[in-house]
């Protein structure tokens, strides 16, 4: 779906469509900053929010 780079790729937020056990599509996000995956709620919005992340969303579907 999305995906979001800082200038340094410290932090990498990806936002991609989940299937659950009973069929349902969902949309999740996980951040990698600093070396640690997070998913938690507090973490993805410190990380994930501002206008410091670039769009690369486009640079990873064409390279898939």
């Amino acid at each position: 779906e999305k995906v979001s780079v800082n200038k340094d790729a410290s932090t990498i937020c990806v936002v991609y469509l989940g299937k659950n056990g009973f069929g349902g599509v969902s949309q999740e996000i996980v951040a990698m900053a600093n070396g640690k995956l997070h998913r938690e709620h507090a973490a993805l919005k410190k990380h994930c929010t501002g206008n410091d992340l670039e769009d690369f969303t486009s640079v990873t579907k064409r390279n898939m």
